[in-house]
């Protein structure tokens, strides 16, 4: 396929759209396959990466941060 942009991470040329992990957030964002395989955590966008969210403290279907 054709890329349409950079990833939001590494800049790697991607055409994969993804929504932020974190439900609150939910942002669509490009993010190559390749950097969601070497790092989970990249699957939150760089905004909820840099506010100091990981995989286990957001708010997702799933997650251990979200109660029962």
């Amino acid at each position: 396929m054709v890329p349409i942009g950079r990833c939001a991470h590494t800049g790697r040329s991607t055409n994969r759209f993804v929504n932020c992990l974190h439900d609150p957030c939910h942002v669509l964002f490009l993010l190559a396959e390749e950097t969601e395989h070497e790092n989970f955590e990249t699957r939150l966008c760089p905004e909820c990466l840099a506010a100091g969210l990981t995989s286990v403290t957001a708010d997702y279907k799933g997650s251990p941060a979200r109660q029962v």
